[in-house]
């Protein structure tokens, strides 16, 4: 039991931690004017407004999953 109870511990710290930094990347995405994504060579490539709300609702969503 102590060790299950353990794992649970451990699963909702990592829970938590996950839950911030998609707070945190949330709130960078919605504040800048423009976001990017690093491209494999590790140059910027901006996204358009289709791309800037797809990610902005899947923060939302994984938000929703995880910070409950």
């Amino acid at each position: 039991q102590a060790e299950a109870k353990s794992k649970r511990l451990a699963q909702k710290k990592e829970r938590h931690a996950k839950c911030n930094a998609l707070k945190s990347n949330y709130q960078a995405h919605i504040q800048s004017n423009r976001s990017y994504r690093m491209s494999p060579d590790g140059e910027r490539t901006y996204l358009s407004d289709a791309e800037r709300t797809a990610r902005n609702n899947n923060l939302k969503k994984a938000i929703s999953k995880y910070c409950r």
